[in-house]
């Protein structure tokens, strides 16, 4: 948008950015648009929305995810609980020889003796 305020934009190559199917006046339009903007209210009404409908859906996805991730573990015997948003377990040095990696998760392996 930037570059449609600041007539950087010519209308030959912004239609042909978008496929041919915008006029002069629609152009023109966008242009105005562009220099309407208030780019400090509008990063804060994005981080608003963001904040608002992006963090809650993935939070939830995370829970899920993590819970299908010890549920998986579980399974594969390893001794898993969940603390906060994170897994946390023991495991032998044979299932740590073996640990089948789920590429969704990053994992931390702290010795402890």
């Amino acid at each position: 948008m930037k570059d449609l305020a600041d007539d950087a934009y010519p209308y030959s190559e912004y239609n042909g950015d978008h496929g041919g199917n915008v006029t002069k006046e629609e152009w023109q339009e966008q242009k105005e648009e562009a220099r309407s903007l208030n780019a400090e209210r509008n990063y804060e009404l994005a981080v608003q929305e963001y904040e608002e409908k992006v963090l809650p859906g993935e939070a939830r996805k995370r829970k899920l995810l993590l819970e299908e991730e010890q549920q998986r573990l579980k399974k594969l015997s390893y001794d898993i609980e969940k603390m906060e948003d994170a897994l946390q377990g023991r495991c032998t040095k044979g299932q740590l020889l073996d640990f089948d990696i789920n590429p969704e998760f990053g994992y931390l392996i702290e010795w402890k003796y």
